[in-house]
């Protein structure tokens, strides 16, 4: 990788995502995210730093295959980098 190249994405912002799922978050996929997670009633809110667009991506393509129903994605307003 060019030295250039790993400056680069280390200058990307950090944003923020309250991801609601429909139902619990399995055990596992809790212990391996970094993120704090809300309730856990009908619907869970995960709170949690995503790097960039792929990384989002990436997190709601592992919710769907274990099966849970994707309620709604928003960025933390005013949340900390």
């Amino acid at each position: 990788m060019p030295r250039d190249e790993h400056l680069l994405r280390s200058e990307r912002p950090i944003t923020s995502y309250r991801i609601r799922v429909r139902g619990p978050l399995p055990e596992t996929l809790v212990a391996s995210l970094e993120g704090s997670i809300v309730g856990a009633d009908a619907t869970t809110t995960l709170v949690c730093p995503i790097t960039d667009t792929s990384a989002l991506y990436g997190l709601i393509a592992r919710l769907e295959a274990l099966g849970l129903h994707l309620v709604s994605v928003q960025p933390v307003e005013g949340a900390p980098d």
